[in-house]
């Protein structure tokens, strides 16, 4: 037990030492000490180093390895973090389908960050059904204790544009 919190005490250190690096703006080396954090298995170098594959952070922009990484970090800790990034990464590889049923999967965790994705997503919907659930996720994440100001401010303004989308009962 001493040694695997050791370990893991090591793995934070050197965590905290890319993040460093990456504030510095030394990005190869940030990602190269993270890349070595992945091979222990360290889940916020996982999630971390699929970022900088994402945006191309101290190496060449891979999208598909991108969400290799989030898919790995995912099935360790189920952090949403990971689970909008899967989701935006097929986005980027123009799968709006798994878009999508990532999304819906992640709406489960009642977390607003991925209520707003959810609903960046779906307000452009024209199914009278579809807005009148986004109206109803609106009001439900709203109320959501993970929510920040600026997270409510935008799923409050989605929820306005959406009212005005709902079909009028007296047409």
């Amino acid at each position: 037990m001493h040694n695997q919190m050791n370990t893991e005490d090591k793995c934070y250190d050197e965590f905290l030492r890319a993040d460093v690096l990456w504030d510095k703006g030394e990005h190869r080396k940030a990602f190269l000490l993270l890349r070595k954090l992945v091979d222990q298995k360290y889940v916020h170098a996982i999630h971390n180093l699929g970022y900088f594959y994402d945006e191309g952070i101290g190496t060449k922009k891979n999208v598909p390895q991108a969400l290799g990484l989030y898919k790995r970090a995912w099935a360790i800790d189920r952090q949403t973090d990971s689970g909008i990034n899967i989701a935006k990464a097929y986005a980027a590889l123009d799968r709006p389908d798994l878009q999508l049923r990532w999304l819906r999967k992640l709406l489960r965790f009642r977390d607003s960050d991925v209520a707003l994705e959810y609903l960046k997503l779906m307000r452009g919907s024209a199914r009278t059904s579809t807005i009148q659930r986004c109206i109803a996720l609106c009001n439900e994440a709203l109320s959501w204790s993970n929510a920040t100001p600026s997270t409510k401010e935008e799923i409050f303004e989605i929820g306005k544009v959406l009212q005005s989308l709902k079909p009028n009962k007296n047409s």
